[in-house]
């Protein structure tokens, strides 16, 4: 989706925070005015309102997001002691595919078609963020 789109769906940004805008406990970042990455954190949001395409959302078990999702992910701690669940999504025409982190389209360079799904949990999920393999990367 485009910059525009967005602004019409949900107004005007709440707020821009490292080059994150804001709507209404959605965080986005852009890429030349076209989305690339989606945050969503359990602090910002009072409801489950937003979920992944695999139904999915802030406050749901570790045990439904890894049946939901499966096995083929990165375990990882982030600095906080949360346990962080990543997951590499391929795009086949209108369909997600979870690949395998050594599927060699990761290694070729072949990005344009895989995207990063990365959960927060501790007994559940606090927080989302789904964006392009390139928006990741450069957050490293």
């Amino acid at each position: 989706m485009t910059k525009q789109e967005i602004t019409e769906l949900y107004g005007k940004e709440d707020k821009i925070q490292f080059n994150l805008y804001q709507y209404g406990g959605l965080r986005i970042a852009y890429r030349d005015d076209v989305v690339v990455q989606f945050f969503l954190s359990i602090n910002d949001n009072q409801s489950n309102r937003f979920q992944t395409y695999r139904e999915i959302g802030l406050g749901d078990s570790l045990e439904q997001l890894l049946a939901n999702y499966g096995e083929k992910h990165a375990n990882l701690s982030d600095s906080y002691g949360a346990t962080r669940i990543t997951y590499i999504v391929k795009k086949n025409g209108n369909e997600l595919e979870t690949v395998d982190f050594n599927d060699p389209a990761l290694k070729t360079g072949d990005k344009k078609s895989l995207y990063f799904i990365d959960f927060a949990c501790d007994a559940e999920v606090t927080v989302i963020n789904i964006g392009d393999l390139e928006s990741i990367q450069n957050m490293q």
